[in-house]
C-alpha cells in the first residue's frame, strides 16, 4: 500500500453493502433487460423504465459509517462495479503508516515479475476513517483478549468489532413428522448432541408449492439425534420429507466466535 512518499506492505478485507450484493446478483438480468429496452426502442416500440442502483451514480463517500451493517465480499470488484456497488476496504498496515483522512491510498501488486506485461496497480481509493489498535490490551497472538479502545470512543473485545461486517450462514432440514396442527419435526439441520441453545426461538422457513413462505420458530430438541420441534406453522399446508431452511448471520470480528444473529429473508 502506498499512501504519500510511503508504502507498507498490509492486509485487505473487502466488504459492502447489503443492497449492493442482492444488486450485483441481478446485474445480468438488468443489463437484459437494457437490452431489450434498447431493442424495443429500435423498433417504434415504448421505452420502460431504466432500473435505478440502489447506490448513487458515481458513489464516492466522504466518511464511513460505523452504524450500518455491511455484507463480507471476498474478492474486489471491478472499478467500475465498486463506484456503483459501493465497495469498501479495511486495510491492516504490518507497520504504522500516516494516513491523513482524505488521502489517496493506492494498492499495488509488488511480487508481479518486472518481466510480465501485467500493471502492477490494483485499485485505489481515499482514506474514510483511521482506526488504532492498542497493543497493550491484547494477548501476543491473539486478537479477542482484553478490551481494546478505538478511535471514535468506546471499549471492544476484539480490534475491530464495531464494524459490522457479516456473512450469510444456512441450514437445510426436512420434516420428518407432523406432529400437530402448529408444530412438526424436522431432522438433518444439526448434528447429534449439538447445543442448540443458540439457535432457540430462531426463525425457520419454509417454501410453499404456491412460491410463497411460512414461517415457524425453533421450539427445541426432540430426542437426542438431532430433531427439532418448529412451532408456530400451519401444518396442514406442510407435507413429510418438505424442505425447510434455517438462515442466520454471523459477524466476522464478533468477539463471540459461536454468535449467531438472527436474518428474515429480504422481500423480492
Amino acid at each position: 500500500m502506498t499512501a504519500g512518499h510511503s508504502t507498507v506492505m498490509a492486509t485487505v478485507q473487502f466488504f459492502g453493502w447489503e443492497q449492493a450484493q442482492v444488486q450485483a446478483k441481478t446485474a445480468a438480468a438488468a443489463a437484459a433487460a437494457a437490452a431489450a429496452a434498447a431493442t424495443a426502442t429500435e423498433n417504434g416500440e415504448t421505452k420502460g423504465d431504466a432500473a435505478t442502483s440502489v447506490v448513487p451514480r458515481n458513489w464516492a463517500p466522504s466518511s464511513f459509517d460505523s452504524s450500518s451493517e455491511y455484507c463480507f465480499q471476498d474478492a474486489l470488484v471491478t472499478p467500475k462495479e465498486g463506484a456503483k456497488l459501493g465497495q469498501y476496504a479495511l486495510l491492516e498496515f504490518d507497520t504504522p503508516l500516516i494516513t491523513p483522512i482524505g488521502s489517496i491510498i493506492i494498492a499495488s501488486r509488488l511480487d508481479t515479475e518486472n518481466t510480465t506485461e501485467t500493471c502492477r496497480l490494483v485499485f485505489h481509493g481515499k482514506i474514510l476513517n483511521n482506526m488504532q489498535k492498542s497493543d497493550s490490551n491484547i494477548a501476543p497472538g491473539s486478537k479477542t483478549s482484553g478490551a481494546v479502545t478505538m478511535v471514535g470512543g468506546g471499549e471492544y473485545k476484539h480490534p475491530y468489532e464495531f464494524i459490522h461486517i457479516y456473512k450469510h450462514k444456512a441450514r437445510e432440514g426436512t420434516i420428518m413428522r407432523i406432529k400437530s396442527g402448529t408444530d412438526v419435526i424436522i431432522n438433518g439441520m444439526f448434528a447429534k448432541d449439538s447445543d442448540l441453545t443458540r439457535f432457540l426461538g430462531m426463525t425457520v422457513v419454509f417454501e410453499l408449492s404456491n412460491g410463497q413462505e411460512m414461517k415457524g420458530r425453533i421450539e427445541g430438541k426432540f430426542g437426542s439425534s438431532g430433531k427439532l420441534v418448529i412451532t408456530g406453522v400451519d401444518s396442514s399446508q406442510l407435507k413429510v420429507k418438505q424442505t425447510c431452511y434455517l438462515r442466520f448471520k454471523k459477524y466476522i470480528f464478533d468477539s463471540d466466535k459461536k454468535a449467531m444473529h438472527p436474518m428474515e429473508r429480504k422481500e423480492k
